[in-house]
């Protein structure tokens, strides 16, 4: 019991110190180089490997190398509208700055990698599907809304010049759009098409079945998601440093930084 009381101890010491913006700056800088070494090396080992020299699969050919993008490029999307609603909620109803802050920091990156995720989605189905969009489709659909909803809260922050109304108002539509989520998760399954209607998406293409998803072709998957989790990891720290210096510009440390 000794132990788990110490490490308690040092946990919620950690979570004060992350909590106020002068120790989470520090801390970010301290983290900031290694976070940029491993994306670069990552994406450059995964974009080499998977649209270079990872084999092709029957019937789609060459065009599935897009999945190398568009998969992790979703998956970060459907992670960091989560993770904003979460750090916005904290923020409303503790009132933290820090949290605040993240989750602003963080809408602008799910907003690109949504945006990533829709545009080689329809590069990718144009050629596996004929058709590039598809409004019927439930994935696509409610992928689109995601993207409106980042779109939303992008405006929010902009429009409204009081930092704790804008943050309040993000964790509410935030919140109230989080049902995307699990429902994207859904889209492909055969109860949720019985109800909505058809998906031209498949729950398992046959790139991925036993025969097609060789180990290399998974190792190149999972290096590529790994990559941009670390890319919104490293992007993440960096708008949160510049979010920090922006709203903390008249305090005692921020002027000494700057004279330093």
């Amino acid at each position: 019991m000794g132990i788990f009381k110490a490490l308690w101890r040092v946990l919620v010491r950690f979570y004060h110190r992350c909590s106020s913006p002068p120790h989470f700056y520090a801390i970010a800088g301290k983290m900031l180089p290694w976070c940029v070494g491993l994306t670069l090396t990552l994406f450059a080992v995964g974009i080499i490997w998977g649209l270079g020299f990872a084999p092709s699969v029957s019937k789609q050919g060459e065009v599935y190398r897009i999945i190398y993008i568009h998969v992790p490029a979703a998956t970060l999307s459907m992670l960091a509208y989560v993770f904003v609603t979460i750090a916005a909620a904290i923020g409303m109803v503790w009132r933290m700055k820090m949290a605040q802050i993240v989750a602003v920091s963080a809408i602008p990156i799910g907003t690109g990698l949504t945006l990533v995720a829709l545009l080689t989605g329809m590069i990718w189905g144009h050629p596996t599907w004929g058709t590039y969009w598809e409004w019927n489709d439930p994935r696509m659909l409610l992928v689109f809304i995601m993207f409106l909803l980042f779109i939303g809260l992008v405006v929010i922050n902009n429009a409204i010049e009081d930092k704790t109304t804008a943050a309040n108002a993000i964790a509410i539509l935030s919140i109230s759009g989080l049902v995307t989520v699990p429902l994207i998760k859904m889209s492909t399954s055969d109860e949720f098409q019985k109800i909505v209607g058809k998906t031209i998406h498949q729950g398992q293409t046959e790139m991925f079945n036993k025969n097609q998803m060789t180990p290399e072709i998974a190792y190149i998957w999972l290096i590529m998601i790994f990559a941009f989790l670390l890319f919104f990891v490293t992007v993440l720290l960096m708008r949160i440093r510049n979010e920090i210096l922006e709203r903390e510009q008249n305090t005692k440390w921020v002027k000494e930084k700057i004279m330093s």
